[in-house]
């Protein structure tokens, strides 16, 4: 068969394919032809064609295997994880026929699944339901505002109000959420896609993978566009809800259990022999600038011991163990190391990539640039620029040594190793060996040397100090003293030709070898305070805090900002009626807009939808 694409490369082709034979598709387009095999035919299968081309009708026709007749089957439609119609038949015949009105049908991507006696799918298919009973003008959003034109910074006052059609008049519709958002309306684009409910909710939500302009699909309701959206439903083979996880849930294997808020669970071990301890009691207590929180439990015979918390931001955990009289020296380990290891990023991994239809040589880019930058690729919502001015270079992460290649939080890494019941050695040396693989020790003459890679090292105290000075007369801080370490990679490889004559800093320096710099910062004061017998200081992590949409206040004119040219001027994804239908909205005006565009959308908890 011969098949012409229809709408985005995507098209359908019918025949009828022999037993016993194989069959490939062949593609043809600008860069030649491509050669797909197709899969193997089955001989005992089904085939299920649907017919969604008409406005209130579904024509469904089903081919049956030999095996399966006189069996006892069941047709299912489901839409987003909820079964809307149930007819069992018996498969008498090689070809059955039926047919559905789409009002007893949700608007959406729906499914229909051909189930044997045995409840398993033999085969299934999505198409897209428009109900005429789920129209957006069965509640429609009024807009009332203080005036049309505004000047800069000025406040607007907007009022919405929902109502919703019922039993022939329109009534309001209280304590109702819904989105709006408020855009200038010199930078509204008017020939932008118009995605609403149908596009994003009802159509991308239930598909996988980019689709192409979804509004789209829902410009006009004619045969065009019905048959490109029928398409889109063939040529998805994702399912977003899976029928045999829905009707066998002892089977479903649950990866991630419900979150019900913060878990903080760990182990209460000896600290010797790292043995679990059994009916501990661990205390916590935990403070941030305007809470606290207090509690504890006991160890079970794993020495395991769990809270549970529901806060936002960071705040100061202290963990403490006794054994019901006193408080008891304990390793207090937290699970909570998920995070994949550490590893170097290649330049060519921080870079992002440059999509072209082919590689485009220097001469050629050289002598005729416009040609090269016809054949770039552009992404969708990407725009190509004929002209910028470069004002400015990023800068990298560097200090006055160079460049840092890593950085450490000092507290964090102690943690890791802590969480991990391993001993935290206040020697900065030692400590460098246990969180990064690259430093290591080399005995020379006159003692041993840490070294990073190929190079040694020289610790540098920042801010100056003149308990340490950079010749390390004095000694090095303390781990507890060091707020964050920086590390600088050698300036080359391969210098160090006699490793064994090379006995301290000067002799590299004076040898004009390579020396990596770690840069020691510490704390205020020098010291951060040890924890004590039985007793664990750390941080933990809780919910991110909603951060509010920036709305500028321009209460007075001092606090006008001539920079200020927002496109949204509002924004709520969560706004809410009152008892009278109404939500009432305050918002200022940027430097340059005059008037704005409202866009409000509405899902009831009914289904019932509404947008302006």
């Amino acid at each position: 068969g011969i098949m012409q694409s229809e709408h985005q490369g995507m098209g359908s082709v019918s025949f009828q394919p022999e037993k016993g034979e194989r069959y490939s598709c062949i593609v043809e387009g600008e860069h030649g032809k491509t050669s797909i095999e197709l899969p193997k035919i089955a001989e005992d299968a089904y085939n299920l064609i649907v017919n969604n081309m008409h406005h209130d009708i579904l024509d469904i026709k089903l081919f049956c295997d030999q095996a399966s007749r006189g069996d006892t089957m069941a047709m299912l439609i489901t839409c987003r994880g909820k079964i809307y119609q149930l007819q069992a038949f018996i498969n008498q015949a090689e070809a059955l026929q039926f047919q559905l009105p789409k009002r007893v049908l949700p608007t959406g991507v729906n499914e229909i699944l051909i189930l044997n006696n045995q409840g398993q799918v033999q085969c299934s298919r999505l198409f897209f339901v428009r109900n005429e009973a789920d129209k957006p003008d069965l509640i429609r959003i009024a807009q009332e505002q203080d005036k049309e034109i505004y000047n800069a910074f000025e406040a607007a006052h907007v009022t919405l109000a929902l109502q919703q059609y019922r039993d022939s008049s329109w009534i309001a519709l209280p304590h109702q959420s819904f989105a709006v958002s408020i855009r200038d309306d010199a930078e509204y684009m008017a020939n932008h896609a118009h995605n609403d409910i149908f596009s994003q909710l009802l159509l991308a939500s239930d598909l996988k993978g980019y689709i192409h302009q979804p509004s789209w699909y829902f410009e006009k309701d004619d045969r065009r566009h019905r048959r490109a959206l029928d398409l889109l439903m063939m040529v998805q083979g994702w399912r977003r809800y899976d029928w045999q996880e829905m009707s066998h849930p002892e089977d479903f294997k649950l990866k991630h259990p419900i979150e019900k808020g913060i878990l903080l669970d760990g182990q209460v071990l000896s600290v010797f022999r790292r043995i679990p301890l059994e009916d501990m009691k661990v205390s916590m207590w935990m403070t941030s600038d305007s809470s606290a929180q207090h509690g504890y439990c006991m160890s079970d015979e794993n020495g395991a011991f769990n809270f549970l918390f529901d806060f936002e931001g960071k705040q100061n955990l202290n963990l403490q163990v006794s054994d019901g009289k006193r408080r008891r020296n304990a390793f207090i380990t937290i699970n909570r190391q998920f995070q994949p290891e550490a590893r170097v990023l290649a330049d060519e991994e921080l870079q992002a990539p440059i999509l072209r239809k082919k590689e485009v040589e220097k001469k050629r880019l050289s002598k005729n640039e416009d040609d090269a930058y016809r054949e770039l690729i552009i992404m969708p919502g990407d725009v190509l620029l004929d002209e910028v001015e470069v004002k400015g270079k990023k800068s990298g992460d560097y200090n006055e040594y160079g460049k840092v290649s890593v950085s450490y939080e000092t507290q964090e890494e102690m943690d890791v190793l802590e969480d991990n019941a391993m001993y935290t050695f206040e020697d900065i040396g030692i400590f460098l060996t246990q969180i990064n693989e690259h430093f290591h020790f080399r005995a020379k003459d006159s003692g041993d040397v840490l070294y990073y890679k190929h190079a040694p090292v020289q610790f540098l105290v920042r801010p100056p100090s003149s308990l340490y000075p950079d010749d390390g007369s004095e000694g090095w801080p303390d781990c507890s003293e060091i707020e964050r370490i920086e590390i600088m990679e050698p300036n080359s490889l391969g210098h160090i030709v006699d490793e064994n004559y090379i006995a301290t800093i000067d002799d590299v320096r004076k040898l004009g070898k390579d020396i990596a710099y770690v840069i020691l910062y510490l704390y205020p004061h020098h010291q951060r305070k040890d924890d004590e017998m039985g007793i664990r200081r750390t941080t933990l992590q809780g919910y991110n805090t909603v951060k509010e949409f920036y709305h500028p206040r321009y209460d007075r004119v001092l606090d006008t900002d001539a920079s200020d040219h927002r496109r949204t001027l509002y924004w709520n994804p969560n706004l809410r009626s009152d008892e009278l239908g109404q939500a009432k909205i305050r918002f200022y005006h940027s430097a340059s807009s005059k008037s704005f565009e409202v866009h409000a959308v509405v899902l009831s908890e009914q289904g019932k939808m509404g947008w302006k």
